[in-house]
């Protein structure tokens, strides 16, 4: 048996001091998009302001909702059809 020449490096690496890739710009301008205004000094800013983002997600629900019964739609028309032949 030899002898031990060092003690073995810790696996434990902190988050921050990782390197921050800087991101694919679709999701950096997305994410610019949704965030809030950074100075809310007059109403004129709020009006010219994206709309929240809950309605965003409500709009989202909406829309994956009526693509999801158009597709059991299609689906069940396809099986008939396939039944009927």
């Amino acid at each position: 048996m030899g002898t031990r020449q060092s003690e073995q490096a810790s696996l434990w690496i902190a988050t921050g001091e990782l390197p921050k890739s800087p991101g694919h710009p679709f999701y950096t301008r997305l994410n610019a998009l949704l965030a809030p205004p950074t100075s809310i000094g007059s109403s004129k800013a709020q009006e010219q302001s994206q709309p929240s983002l809950r309605s965003s997600i409500g709009i989202r629900r909406v829309v994956l909702h009526t693509n999801i019964i158009a597709c059991e739609r299609s689906v069940k028309s396809q099986t008939a059809a396939a039944l009927n032949s």
